[in-house]
């Protein structure tokens, strides 16, 4: 197994019938020098490796070129052991750990000053597949029992390091493992502290050339057997990542981020350059879905959070005072050939309790955003896109579980501008409990002919002029339906209906003879008695939609009510 020397001074053992129990066994000195050792773990196909192993009288412990090699290729790893193991595979240049108490380890306690890993790369496969694992083989979770039931270490220093994780499933196979003979949420640890954590120049699952840093300051896990909330703590938290590249679970998107910084001291953190890309196409998108779907891509220039309370993240907390996104540019895609999802959509409170964190800010902003979103129309031969630039929007507060003594009720203002032309601004009054939200605005300076080539392609009606001046709306959207009413003012709308002929979209003599003297007026404006520019808004809710499609409907009912016939717009 190993060369060496080992030295032992003033040895004594009260009962040679028990080997290390607690008080029996005594050490004065202890001191080794040992080399070539070459170990079998045993129930786990891997070998272990050192190069040498110093211990000397100044409690300082030396580990020089340690191997971690599996028996057998990371590919056939699950084929030779007839398990679905992890293939694991490490090397590290060096560990040394200063102030060691060695005789605390007979007590299953390890104590020690500092600890600093040099140069570790771990690579971990985990091919799974559908093979029944022989019975008769176990997992090797018992041997975490054997680590020290108390650790406390002053500072723990993690230095150029590198973890690569790479999975490869084909099937769930929770039902076919095996039984293994002890649980790793049982480790029989009461007690680990970490006065500070470091990690710098580290890549996880890529190799990083730059510096990145991650630091944390007095980390305590008190319990291992019943870990919770209360369990972990630590004072500070410094971090600064960067080229992290994500595949979101169970979702057809990649998201890259440039750069990530925390630094809970000045309560700041800050994401530098962000995008979300989707792994398919516009028209593959919703294939793979196999039901329609907003197919996003986005990119944002950054995220900034201010009096970040880094800390309770650990505790599924985001407390903070601000979180600022800004410069966001959004392409939004549906394509409504596809079959619709027939399932329940929350109200928009529901979203907000449906985040797996307890969110509580102070205020959330979105700075000048640009989206743009297109739709394939159901019968149709070409997309239509509306634009909205310059979008802002604050929402304050932001609370997903309420505490008693908190405000009752969320405002939200929204403003931008639709298609470079005009301005629209609404306000949403939203209880923090319960569905009812109070919704007001306007609408204002719009050129509706800006309109003109989506309404074709989603609504086939051309907009020849107009010129949207105002257009104010209110009403009360609840679970069951929306009721209010737009008082609108426009001048100079020409609008012509059209239909599908060969060689493309032309006019319908009829029906736009209808719309342009009858239906609706060229002109309303402020000399029209205000009840004629009135239109009652009178929705019922699909539960079925999404909370966007139901404010929208509900607007565009009032609009469609303001005319004697109707306006014709697209369903």
């Amino acid at each position: 197994m190993l060369k060496g020397d080992i030295s032992l001074d003033k040895v004594s053992m009260n009962n040679l019938n028990k080997l290390f129990p607690k008080n029996n066994f005594h050490l004065a000195f202890f001191q080794c020098h040992l080399s070539e050792i070459s170990y079998s773990i045993p129930g786990t196909f891997r070998t272990l490796h050192v190069k040498q192993v110093v211990i000397n009288s100044d409690s300082i412990l030396r580990i020089d070129s340690l191997k971690i090699i599996p028996l057998f290729s990371k590919i056939k790893n699950d084929e030779k052991t007839s398990q679905q193991l992890n293939s694991i595979e490490a090397t590290v240049s060096r560990i040394q750990v200063l102030k060691v108490d060695f005789m605390k380890l007979l007590d299953q306690r390890f104590i020690a000053g500092k600890v600093f890993i040099n140069g570790s790369n771990i690579h971990i496969f985990n091919r799974s597949k559908k093979t029944k694992p022989s019975q008769s083989q176990t997992l090797p979770f018992n041997y975490f029992n054997h680590i020290p039931r108390e650790t406390r270490i002053d500072s723990f220093i993690v230095n150029h390091s590198s973890i690569n994780y790479e999975v490869y499933f084909k099937e769930d196979l929770k039902t076919n493992l095996p039984k293994a003979k002890g649980n790793p949420d049982s480790i029989h640890s009461a007690n680990i502290s970490i006065n500070h954590l470091e990690i710098k120049e580290a890549g996880v699952r890529v190799y990083l050339k730059q510096e990145n840093k991650f630091n944390i300051d007095k980390i305590v896990v008190s319990n291992f057997n019943n870990f919770d909330n209360n369990d972990f703590h630590f004072d500070a938290l410094q971090c600064n990542l960067s080229k992290i590249v994500y595949s979101i679970p169970d979702e057809y998107y990649t998201l890259h981020i440039k750069k990530l910084m925390i630094d809970s001291k000045k309560s700041i953190s800050r994401i530098d350059s962000i995008a979300i890309i989707p792994r398919y196409g516009k028209f593959e998108f919703g294939e793979k879905m196999g039901h329609q779907a907003d197919r996003l891509e986005a990119t944002i220039a950054a995220i900034e959070i201010s009096k970040l309370d880094a800390i309770k993240l650990f505790h599924k907390k985001l407390i903070a005072d601000n979180i600022s996104v800004n410069n966001t540019m959004a392409h939004v895609f549906r394509d409504r050939r596809l079959p619709r999802e027939f399932k329940k959509q929350p109200m928009a409170n529901g979203y907000l309790k449906n985040i797996p964190l307890e969110v509580r800010l102070n205020t959330f902003k979105i700075n000048n955003a640009f989206v743009d979103y297109e739709e394939f129309p159901k019968d149709g031969t070409e997309t239509g896109t509306l634009k909205i630039a310059k979008m802002n929007m604050s929402m304050s507060p932001v609370l997903n579980h309420p505490h008693k003594n908190d405000l009752h009720y969320s405002d939200t203002y929204i403003n931008g501008s639709i298609m470079n032309s005009g301005t629209i601004e609404a306000s949403i009054h939203a209880p923090m409990e319960g569905n009812i939200y109070a919704i007001k605005g306007a609408i204002k300076d719009v050129d509706l002919s800006k309109l003109s080539s989506s309404a074709e392609n989603l609504g086939k009606f051309h907009i020849e002029s107009g010129i949207l001046n105002n257009l104010d709306f209110h009403f009360i959207a609840t679970e069951e339906k929306a009721t209010g009413e737009i008082v609108g003012e426009y001048h100079n709308l020409v609008v012509d209906k059209l239909k599908e002929k060969k060689g493309g979209k032309k006019i319908a003599k009829v029906p736009s003879f209808l719309l342009k003297h009858f239906i609706i007026p060229k002109n309303k404006d402020k000399s029209m008695n205000v009840a004629k520019r009135t239109g009652k808004i009178n929705y019922k809710r699909d539960p079925t939609r999404l909370i966007t499609f139901y404010f929208l409907k509900s607007l565009l009912s009032g609009i469609t009510a303001s005319f004697n016939l109707g306006f014709l717009l697209p369903q």
